[in-house]
């Protein structure tokens, strides 16, 4: 059935609704109205609109305030006003109100058939195409993720075996992100070559447009079974291929200690002194010299020979069954005697022992014989002797020794008996793990008393009732699969969620064995572990490999991006010095450095996440600083009441102030976006310890802490959404109103101090965040900031980055103010070109993330060089991590890109004249 659309006319006059109704009615429409603005309100709020006429002026509430509730509130509906109140002022109001369309009183019945249409045809469209985007995005997501999963190495390379993209397995392999490999050739980053390897499977594949498969060696001793694909384009010319690699160094080796073994097994075998044999699907299928020698036949005429032709008749059935249970698994006798045929058919008797193994992909049973023969013969002889002498020999004598002695071993089985239950049943009742047992219908018949303490029900509770009546719902379809498979003699360890008697979730494991009588299950035995913490902690693991695995990426994004600015900045810089303020493109300058400042504050939300993000720290008055950026929250959202309750006694705590108050800020406008139409915001500080932390997912270090609660009376989230709150990107605002980053840059940062942020909330109750930084004994630095200014030099500076645009850039930056410029494009260049001008360089500013060698090494060994070098370090992550270890060595300061003209000046200078 054909989707039929729904509208909703709004107007203060019946007349006009009913016929309006009548109208649209007619042309398949399905049709509501309203006569007052508070009643459209009620009838959003119940149904879904997909258009709604709007009368503009009605007694109760205008239209205008309408369109507002329907903008917040379902900004899929598309609003047509129609008044007969126009004027130009009340088009443009309505217009930017959100109105699709306006219509006047009075107009033609076709007219507005004609707009409806339009509308509807227009929100068809919208919605269409953003299910098609919605659609491959998550087409994209997945074919990446498929990648990303796979073990094998996979990298795409053109031609001139250059990478082009490549997985995460691939780059792992050498240690490096898959970006990073992008541009570079495939043999040296694998096989540390400088030409295609001579059997390389990409280039057969490009040369003959056909799937290529080889073994490659790397100069390490790894073997790789590689496979390429050729890739062509639009015209069917081949333009590259996919490279598809998994390591076969350790198959390798087992193949090489497989032959070894079977050769020195074959040899324990041909010259064993029993006889050896594979039975498979009722026939022999290999049998070593011993085995031929006990039968008779030459070895050649055992093979493919029916098993049974091997057995005397009347031992037939008892063979037959014995290898029956073999090849099931279920129990028989491991060593059993039968009698067998030879070639010439005499009678021998055999001793055979059989164990169940797979032989070439199949079940077979392998034996070992011995010929009992003569044995049997003697024992023959032998039991006529003791008969006969037992026939003359005393029967009372011997009856009444026997009768004596079979009481007298039964008292001491009956006590020994006794002895064992009382041992066991003391082991069993006092060890941790819960012992069990069911009857074959899942029924439990004993269970020991440390259950009551896993699951709150005393064994008088549970004995007589079914398992699976305890059973977590979702566990219980895999949890009767299980019971049935170990029942049919197939033990198993399970893993499952239990319902305790308080109502509370477990897990458990449960290890669990048939119980046989007369060849047949009856029951389980087993042993039951509480396992519930453990799941937690690897939970716990897993969370935080995820938020370390995201915020490295983050980090590398926010790194190459502020590379980019700083190319930005840097002409934007330069323009300005040169221009007037009455240059006509003098403010579109300036606001494209605004912009780049803007951007600047985006990346600085993703290195905050990738806990790259301190740059100052000092000893903080937390109380101060939460005061003074609620205050300015405050002056912005006077719908929202905020209550401060903050602890006298507060430690001061180590942090960037500016990284500080971006989380206060992150947090306040959450906090805000949850509650639309106004609220309480209730801001707290309290002196905690770590032992005020227990039971949170992570595991705090020991000492005091500063609580800051950050609590609202908002909508409050569901369980699913709690649990992504902190992950980049992810936002519940629509497109192209929230970034998904403000609480992913808050987790990173507080991270990145040494704490905690966690998250407490349920829907429709508010949410209550709480933030714990590490509490110092150090004072409170007050800090009066300096006024910056241009401040330029004539001293040399070498400038070192392997980006171009910044090279360039740098260049003409310092030259404007004043300095004479050398330039390298990486570490090495960099040592080599000051060596060449020692004397003449005054400073080195040097990059930190470059090819063929970094900046930390290239300052260490400039440094070599010039004990009393001048450097100044410059890099698109923050001054955490390497370049804080930099700076310990004694490199003088550090520059974040993008920076500005004034910035650089100034640190240049501090830097020169040993401020």
């Amino acid at each position: 059935m054909s989707y039929v659309p729904k509208i909703l006319i709004v107007d203060d006059e019946p007349r006009i609704c009913d016929s309006l109704k009548v109208l649209l009615s007619r042309h398949g429409y399905e049709v509501d109205t309203c006569n007052r603005g508070k009643q459209a309100i009620v009838e959003l709020g119940k149904k879904y609109f997909d258009l709604v006429l709007l009368d503009i002026l009605m007694p109760d509430v205008d239209g205008y305030h309408v369109m507002d509730h329907i903008s917040r509130q379902s900004p899929e509906t598309l609003v047509m006003v129609v008044t007969g109140h126009a004027s130009v002022e009340s088009v443009v109001i309505a217009l930017r109100s959100g109105a699709y369309d306006y219509l006047t009183k009075p107009f033609e019945h076709e007219e507005l058939l004609k707009r409806v249409q339009n509308a509807l045809d227009h929100k068809r469209l919208k919605d269409e195409r953003k299910r098609a985007e919605e659609a491959l995005t998550k087409s994209e997501q997945e074919k990446e993720g498929i990648l990303n999963s796979m073990s094998e190495l996979v990298a795409c390379q053109d031609t001139e075996h250059r990478v082009l993209w490549a997985n995460r397995a691939a780059a792992e392999s050498v240690g490096m992100a898959p970006e990073e490999l992008a541009g570079r050739h495939c043999y040296e980053i694998w096989y540390g070559r400088g030409e295609p390897c001579e059997d390389c499977p990409v280039s057969k594949a490009c040369k003959t447009g056909q799937k290529q498969e080889s073994e490659v060696a790397s100069p390490n001793g790894r073997v790789w079974l590689t496979r390429a694909y050729p890739v062509r384009d639009a015209d069917n010319n081949i333009v590259g291929a996919i490279e598809v690699s998994l390591e076969i160094t350790e198959s390798k080796k087992a193949e090489k200690a497989l032959r070894e073994s079977e050769e020195k097994y074959s040899t324990l075998v041909e010259n064993s002194l029993t006889g050896i044999y594979i039975d498979q699907d009722g026939k022999v299928v290999f049998a070593n010299n011993r085995f031929a020698e006990i039968y008779g036949y030459p070895r050649d005429k055992l093979i493919g020979i029916e098993s049974w032709r091997l057995v005397h008749p009347d031992d037939r059935g008892l063979t037959d069954e014995i290898r029956t249970k073999r090849l099931k698994g279920e129990e028989a006798p491991a060593t059993y005697e039968a009698r067998g045929l030879t070639k010439d058919g005499d009678t021998i008797w055999i001793t055979r022992r059989n164990t169940r193994i797979v032989y070439k992909g199949k079940l077979a049973i392998l034996g070992n014989i011995v010929n009992i023969t003569e044995r049997k013969q003697t024992e023959k002889a032998l039991q006529e002797n003791v008969r006969r002498l037992q026939v003359a020999y005393e029967q009372s004598i011997i009856y009444a020794k026997q009768l004596n002695e079979e009481m007298m071993e039964r008292k001491r089985a009956e006590e020994a008996l006794r002895e064992s239950e009382e041992k066991y049943r003391d082991m069993v009742e006092n060890i941790n793990e819960v012992i069990y047992t069911t009857d074959e219908n899942g029924v439990i018949t004993y269970i020991s008393p440390v259950m009551e303490s896993v699951s709150g029900y005393s064994p008088s509770e549970l004995i007589g009732r079914v398992f699976t009546e305890f059973i977590y719902e979702d566990d219980l379809p895999r949890g009767i699969k299980e019971f049935e498979r170990i029942l049919s003699g197939n033990p198993e360890l399970s893993e499952y969620r239990i319902m305790t008697k308080s109502g509370e979730t477990r897990w458990v494991h449960a290890s669990s064995r048939p119980i046989f009588k007369e060849n047949r299950a009856v029951g389980l035995r087993g042993v039951l572990t509480d396992i519930t913490e453990s799941k937690r902690l690897e939970a716990q693991l897993q969370q935080a490999q995820k938020m370390e695995a995201i915020g490295t990426l983050a980090g590398g994004i926010a790194h190459d991006f502020n590379n980019l600015l700083m190319g930005i900045q840097g002409n934007t810089s330069l323009m300005l010095l040169e221009l007037d303020s009455s240059h006509p493109y003098f403010e579109r300058i300036e606001s494209i450095e605004k912009q780049v400042r803007s951007a600047a504050g985006l990346t600085s939300h993703l290195l905050g996440y990738a806990r790259k993000g301190k740059y100052k720290v000092k000893p903080l008055d937390l109380n101060e600083l939460v005061e003074e950026v609620s205050n300015t929250f405050d002056r912005t959202k006077k719908e929202i009441m905020v209550r401060r309750e903050f602890a006298e006694d507060l430690p001061a705590v180590e942090a960037d102030k500016g990284q500080i108050e971006q989380v206060l800020l992150n947090l306040f406008i959450n906090a805000a976006d949850a509650m639309p139409g106004g609220g309480d915001l209730i801001l707290k500080t309290t002196n905690v310890t770590h032992e005020d932390m227990k039971d949170r997912l992570y595991d705090p270090m020991l000492g005091n802490y500063v609580l800051l609660t950050v609590i609202d009376t908002g909508v409050g989230m569901d369980k699913d959404t709690m649990e992504r709150v902190f992950d980049p990107f992810f936002t519940t605002k629509e497109r192209g109103r929230g970034t998904g980053l403000g609480l992913a840059s808050a987790y990173g940062i507080i991270k990145g101090h040494g704490g905690y942020i966690d998250v407490d909330s349920r829907k429709g109750q508010g949410s209550t965040f709480s933030v714990y930084l590490p509490a110092s004994e150090k004072k409170v630095e007050r800090v009066v900031k300096a006024v910056k200014r241009l401040t330029k030099g004539t001293e040399t500076v070498l400038l070192v980055d392997d980006e171009e645009v910044i090279r360039k850039v740098g260049k003409e930056l310092l030259e404007a103010l004043g300095y004479r410029v050398l330039l390298a494009r990486d570490g090495k260049e960099a040592i080599e070109v000051y060596k060449k001008n020692l004397k003449d360089i005054d400073i080195v500013l040097l990059d930190m993330v470059m090819p063929n060698m970094g900046g930390g090494e290239a300052y260490d060994r400039i440094k070599e060089i010039n004990p009393d070098i001048k450097a100044l370090l410059s890099s698109g992550f923050s001054i955490d991590g390497e370049a804080t270890e930099i700076l310990d060595r004694g490199c003088n300061g550090f520059i974040q890109k993008p920076f500005t003209m004034k910035e650089l000046s100034k640190k240049m200078r501090r830097l020169l004249e040993n401020k």
